[in-house]
């Protein structure tokens, strides 16, 4: 005796229940690459197009992907899969097509376009992922439809379902044995595929993060040398300057010629306890008249002020200089001692950045990334690449700052561009010099590194549907 089929004359029952299951099967991702996840929701959704046309497969559509418009606020998912299930269900019955063949021609003339659409028109999605959703999109579609090709031509199913069996009489052998074999084949295939691209991006992305955490603090090491190797050069001239038995004079003589041999620093001046300058080189400036430093008082400078306080050398924040040119400079400063070991004079040494500017602009870690460094008390000292802040800004007060210093490890960044219409997604990492407390942020593009997941996939799915 046959069993009365529960759905043969329910099928918006059925569609309910495939809407309903969708929806709690897309709480379920797979991470694929780009921020972007396959859902199997669209299985229950085409699987109610392939049996009872589109308006029912819309409706299962509609409940099973309304969580990715709840949930993401992500309205390209419902609306992409929500036609896909209407054309697909109206291409199999009005042009007689398979569920396959339907979901090809659906991406293809319409899904990728409307896809495309949402992701650079509507959504503000940031690059790398709008590429990955093109990618993305259709392969769901068509791993769906392949799923409801076997299930849906299953004898169990049909029965179970009150619908007549399928009529292969007008199918090819071909096509026979790929609905009833190939199917079984390619689904696993596809499966490990995605699972290897899994693992792939993953990978990638850890090493990624790695190199960039160990780039970062390069460069921060790179800057504490620069400026300690300088630090280490001054104490040795305040040592060298014997200032009671050289008379201002003859100092002013002898740091010319320290300047010579020393031609990292800008700029040299010795002051007494009270702050006044009693010494300085070079005697001109480098544009205009000499600057006449002899007689001015530098007593509220913190330069000298720390170094009178603590009887120790200091290293200043970036300024810009105004007597001998319009540099960037850091002042550090140490003390002299005179010969009863007390502290008689401070000196002042103005390191020209210009250097360090261009070490850091040309390294090979800087290479496609985006660099950014300020000193202790947050004023930029140069930005290389998209991050364009002037010199001497506020880097505290950015947004960009902000985002990626609460963080300790590496954090993936949205960072937007006043020329370009949407933002790009990086991996970040914040840091700061140890001795000096610098911060640096170095950047990377996401894409730079995903880029080979996209290769991978590529090749991996044409190799999978030429074999």
């Amino acid at each position: 005796m046959t069993q009365p089929a529960p759905f043969r004359t329910r099928p918006l029952l059925f569609t309910l229940g495939a809407g309903c299951a969708g929806f709690v099967v897309n709480h379920f991702e797979m991470p694929v690459f780009g921020g972007t996840a396959l859902l199997g929701g669209g299985f229950f959704s085409l699987l109610t197009a392939f049996c009872f046309g589109p308006v029912m497969g819309g409706i299962a559509a509609a409940i099973a992907f309304s969580k990715a418009w709840i949930d993401w606020q992500n309205s390209a998912d419902f609306f992409c899969y929500t036609l896909e299930a209407v054309s697909v269900g109206w291409l199999m019955q009005k042009r007689r097509l398979g569920v396959l063949s339907a979901t090809g021609l659906y991406w293809l003339f319409a899904g990728l376009p409307l896809t495309a659409f949402f992701a650079a028109v509507l959504l503000e999605i940031p690059y790398s992922e709008h590429v990955a959703m093109l990618v993305k999109y259709p392969l769901n579609g068509l791993l769906a439809a392949a799923t409801v090709m076997f299930v849906g031509n299953s004898a169990w199913f049909r029965d179970w379902l009150g619908l007549k069996p399928s009529d292969d009489s007008k199918v090819s052998l071909r096509q026979l044995l790929f609905r009833r074999f190939g199917v079984i084949a390619v689904l696993p295939l596809a499966m490990l595929i995605l699972l290897l691209g899994q693992r792939f991006d993953r990978t990638l992305r850890a090493s990624a993060e790695a190199s960039l955490e160990d780039d970062a603090r390069d460069i921060a090491e790179l800057i504490d040398a620069y400026l300690l190797e300088h630090r280490r050069d001054l104490i040795t001239l305040a040592g060298q300057l014997q200032i009671d038995a050289l008379g201002s004079a003859k100092a002013g003589e002898r740091m010319e010629a320290i300047l010579r041999e020393y031609p990292g620093f800008l700029t040299l001046l010795l002051a007494d306890r009270s702050g006044e300058i009693i010494a300085y080189a070079p005697t001109r400036a480098v544009v205009g008249e000499p600057p006449g430093l002899r007689g001015r008082n530098v007593g509220d400078r913190d330069y000298f002020t720390e170094v009178i306080r603590t009887n120790r050398p200091y290293i200043s924040g970036v300024f810009r200089d105004r007597g001998f040119g319009d540099n960037l400079i850091v002042a550090i400063s140490a003390p002299v001692f005179g010969p009863d070991g007390t502290l008689s004079y401070v000196l002042e040494g103005s390191i020209n950045l210009k250097t360090l500017i261009q070490t850091l602009a040309a390294n090979e870690r800087v290479n496609r990334r985006d660099l950014m460094v300020a000193d202790r008390t947050g004023k930029v000292l140069l930005t290389v690449g998209e991050v364009n802040l002037p010199p001497l800004a506020e880097v505290f007060d950015e947004p960009i700052y902000r985002a990626i210093a609460r963080a300790e490890n590496t954090v993936t960044h949205d960072l937007c561009f006043p020329d370009r219409q949407r933002p790009e997604r990086h991996l970040a990492i914040a840091t700061r010099t140890a001795m000096l407390g610098w911060p640096v942020v170095l950047l990377e593009p996401l894409w730079a590194t995903q880029y080979r997941v996209a290769v991978f996939y590529s090749v991996a799915g044409l190799w999978a549907a030429v074999a």
